[in-house]
């Protein structure tokens, strides 16, 4: 069976192994001489070689420094034979087109050698070998060499024409006929470097404690004739650059592991050849296929009846394909391509899939032997994937639909078992190429990532999303509404249509983003995910925990907060000559919870109230801020404390006073009503101006006059000297303690009239 480089590694004839002594000049001037003479094939092969073409002899010059030996070349097609004899000398030939020069003693001619003769280095003359043979098609082939006398070998056959080749073998194309010199042993380390061109590198008799092999670009192939020896006896690092390179197994009964065979470290090779000389493994996963080809994770296998491969679970069968005459089965798994001939045996566990239409739903079992109904009206397939790959017992991994439109709709319905099951499923994940009317799965969470449509979807109802996210396609005139039980830290829900209802038990710490919403309400949990909305968000309530999350809008209608702290950041930077007579919060109300977050807009804020649980907590107002251009009412119940609200502020980016970022105009505050003390330097005004940020410091102004008022002003408690009451005009007496204060006589106010 032919390999990918055409050499026939099964059918091979393997060189004889016999005794050899390297001859002096003179005996091999002699031999050639009497070969020349003798014997009508070596005439007929010494003239037909002269009819070929003109010999053209090329340079390699031979440098030796202190036990260093530099192999240089030119920029020719030159060949070189590298080879320790069983003296312990070294030699360096040249094949007929390559002629040596420089250091070492002149040796005399051999067998398919240049008539120049060789280079030979006597024992103890040598130890480190450096081999650059320039641009060209070179050949550099190494046999013989013994750890106890190189220590380090580096070879750089530079740029090639079309290919450069480095064979490691126990014979070279020296001498007629071969001589087996033995296997190549280095005490340190070996160094391949190839450059631009098809190269071949080649090891078959290899000791050594570290092999690096490097081939540049195009379309290069390594073989390894002992895959396990060089796994044991040291680490190989194979790097096959830009192009398609390809890793030949060169020998018989390999196991390529790729999962255990640690010192073996593969880069940028897309392709295997298991052909060998015998049957041969390779055992690859989809994480191994994305390390070897991280541009088009892809890995092309090779091979002939006898050989095979150890692929896993999870794959799943795609189209056969024909390249050059060969025929590849194809297995896909999380983005990876495998493509294995089909004369290779494939050990896989092939992923299963359930697919349902109109007419064919799908019954399984899940891991907990409930039964669940996977159902599709209208158009489109919904194509599914179990995890593992079987068709029952297990939970949903995938669900795929294709070819849906805004009529169609899926449902999954659970059915418990009465012994072991708990009347829910999960859904790894969901992924629509098309719209879709509804995907109802109240009683299945979502665990990996989540839904994916790329069109608009009008209805989602799922029981939590665990992981992942829901994204839909759609436009902002397209309408969804969204019911989930938890959605858990960390998730997200993206769209870009108007979400007219979203209905949760809980929100987590994630993101939610749409083009506007509706309503907005959690039953019994938090509301801590941050929401983007383009427009407006027409109504929050929040039941059995607290807001903390980060809620932007043009707009929002009523928030209401029961059993939980207000702690989050509502801001709208929509001006109010645009909102006009739309109110930017239309009201913030807290039952049972605290005030301690801050609320920035620019436009009118309708009354915002704290209130405690009666003989309970809450009811205060704690390290809050709030600013509006205009706020209709404030009613707390508890106490106030730290505590900054400002009618006709806009504190900009960081949403707190000073930074250089506030800006503040005429305001208005409609009735204030504190049901316990103020404290903290807590200050509450109306077109209050502080040019640094600092206040009651002399910088102090009231922007609008009288214009800027407050309408009415109670503090059942008691306000502290720090405390700060500043507007124009306080339309009503303000009342401390039971006591009517006047504002212009009284250091914590601060009035124009």
């Amino acid at each position: 069976m032919t390999g990918i480089t055409g050499i026939s590694y099964k059918q091979r004839r393997m060189p004889t192994v016999r005794s050899y002594a390297v001859p002096t000049e003179k005996s091999a001037r002699h031999a050639n001489e009497r070969r020349k003479g003798t014997g009508q094939a070596d005439q007929e092969r010494q003239s037909g070689l002269e009819k070929l073409e003109p010999r053209i002899v090329l340079s390699v010059t031979i440098k030796a420094v202190n036990g260093d030996i530099f192999i240089s070349g030119d920029a020719g097609n030159d060949h070189l034979s590298i080879f320790e004899d069983g003296a312990g000398r070294l030699f360096i030939y040249g094949d007929v087109n390559t002629a040596l020069a420089g250091d070492g003693a002149v040796s005399g001619v051999i067998g398919d050698t240049n008539a120049g003769g060789g280079r030979e280095f006597d024992n103890g003359l040598f130890h480190r070998i450096f081999v650059s043979t320039g641009d060209g098609d070179d050949t550099v082939e190494f046999a013989g060499l013994k750890s106890s006398d190189i220590s380090s070998l580096s070879v750089d056959t530079g740029n090639a024409t079309t290919s450069d080749t480095v064979q490691f073998q126990q014979t070279t194309f020296a001498g007629n006929p071969d001589a087996n010199f033995g296997i190549v042993g280095v005490a340190g380390p070996i160094h391949i470097t190839t450059g631009n061109g098809s190269d071949q590198v080649r090891i078959s008799d290899v000791t050594t404690p570290a092999l690096s092999i490097a081939t540049g670009s195009n379309n290069d192939t390594v073989t390894l004739a002992d895959i396990g020896a060089l796994g044991v006896n040291g680490s190989t690092a194979i790097d096959g650059g830009d192009g398609g390179d390809t890793l030949i197994v060169g020998g018989a009964n390999q196991h390529l592991d790729l999962h255990t065979l640690t010192n073996l470290q593969l880069a940028k090779l897309e392709g295997f050849d298991l052909t060998g000389t015998g049957n041969n493994t390779l055992t690859i996963d989809a994480s191994e296929v994305f390390a070897l080809s991280p541009a088009t994770h892809t890995v092309i296998v090779d091979g002939n009846a006898g050989d095979g491969t150890v692929i896993g679970s999870g794959w799943v069968a795609g189209v056969a394909q024909t390249i050059n005459l060969t025929t590849y089965s194809v297995y896909t798994k999380d983005g990876a391509t495998l493509k294995i001939a089909q004369a290779v045996d494939v050990d896989v566990q092939l992923v299963q899939t359930i697919v349902v239409d109109a007419k064919h739903p799908a019954i399984f079992a899940d891991a907990n032997h409930d039964a669940v109904t996977v159902k599709l009206t209208g158009k489109g397939t919904a194509t599914v994937t179990l995890t593992g790959g079987v068709t029952n017992d297990a939970d949903i991994s995938t669900l795929v639909l294709t070819g849906t439109d805004a009529k169609s709709a899926v449902s999954i319905t659970v059915k418990r078992d009465k012994l072991t099951g708990d009347g829910f499923t999960t859904i790894g994940g969901v992924t629509a190429d098309s719209a879709l009317k509804s995907f109802t799965a109240p009683t299945a969470s979502f665990t990996g990532s989540g839904f994916v449509s790329t069109g608009a979807i009008k209805t989602i109802a799922i029981r939590d999303l665990l992981a992942g996210q829901i994204a839909t396609g759609g436009a902002p005139a397209d309408k969804l509404a969204l019911t989930i039980g938890t959605m858990a830290d960390g998730t997200a829900i993206q769209s870009p249509e108007t979400i007219t209802t979203l209905k949760a038990t809980a929100l987590g710490d994630g993101t939610i983003q749409a083009n506007s919403f509706g309503a907005i309400s959690t039953s019994n949990g938090a509301l801590d995910a941050d929401i983007t909305s383009s427009a407006a968000i027409a109504k929050i309530t929040v039941k059995g925990g607290g807001l903390t999350g980060h809620l932007a809008a043009s707009s929002f209608g009523p928030i209401s907060i029961t059993g939980g702290d207000f702690s989050g950041l509502l801001t709208s930077s929509t001006p109010a000559a645009t909102l006009a007579k739309t109110k930017a919060l239309t009201a913030l109300s807290v039952n049972g919870g605290n005030i301690t977050g801050d609320i920035n807009v620019l436009g009118l804020a309708g009354t915002i109230s704290v209130k405690g649980k009666k003989g309970g907590p809450g009811g205060n107002m704690d390290g809050a801020t709030i600013a509006a251009h205009e706020i209709a009412g404030l009613s707390v119940t508890g106490n106030v404390n730290q505590s900054l609200v400002l009618a006709g502020a806009d504190l900009g980016a960081n949403h707190s006073l000073g930074g250089g970022d506030d800006n503040f105009t005429q305001g208005a505050l409609g009735a204030v009503k504190i049901g316990g003390n103020v404290t903290g330097g807590s200050a509450i005004a109306a077109g209050l101006s502080s040019t640094n940020g600092t206040l009651k410091d002399g910088d102090d102004s009231i922007v609008g006059g009288t214009m800027s008022v407050i309408k009415s002003f109670t503090v059942a408690g008691t306000a502290d000297a720090n405390s700060y009451f500043v507007a124009g005009l306080f339309k009503g007496k303000p009342k401390i303690d039971k006591v009517t204060i006047d504002p212009t006589a009284d250091n914590r106010f601060k009035t124009l009239v």
